[in-house]
């Protein structure tokens, strides 16, 4: 999900596909817990939703081996 999360400095409207789940999700459970959190996450400017992106995907990373994948 890290990975398809793409945010865009100069383009605060561009939807990547992780924004386009959570719209799906919000449509169906608007109260959903996950919907929530998200934009909690949004609410973040784009320099800001970068840096935790970065931030997540180094914590993830030792659990990006090919034999947890498995």
């Amino acid at each position: 999900m890290i990975d398809a999360s793409e945010v865009r400095e100069d383009d605060e409207t561009y939807m990547n596909p992780i924004d386009r789940l959570f719209e799906a999700l919000e449509k169906k459970d608007p109260s959903h817990f996950a919907v929530k959190q998200y934009k909690k996450y949004k609410l973040a400017a784009g320099k800001t939703a970068k840096s935790i992106l970065i931030s997540c995907g180094a914590r993830l990373a030792p659990f990006d081996i090919e034999n947890l994948e498995n």
